[in-house]
């Protein structure tokens, strides 16, 4: 069984993939999250969760 160090962190994953697909299709933060139904506030969280 791998230790947690081992593991990846998946909020790190989640956040990383969130700004990548974001950037790739030329939305803002404003724009996804008007988009997605959530505030802005919760987009900059998840892409800053590291």
């Amino acid at each position: 069984m791998a230790h947690p160090v081992d593991r990846p962190n998946v909020l790190e994953h989640v956040s990383d993939n969130v700004r990548r697909l974001r950037k790739a299709l030329g939305l803002s933060q404003d724009a996804l999250a008007t988009a997605s139904g959530v505030s802005r506030r919760m987009i900059v969280g998840i892409e800053g969760a590291m």
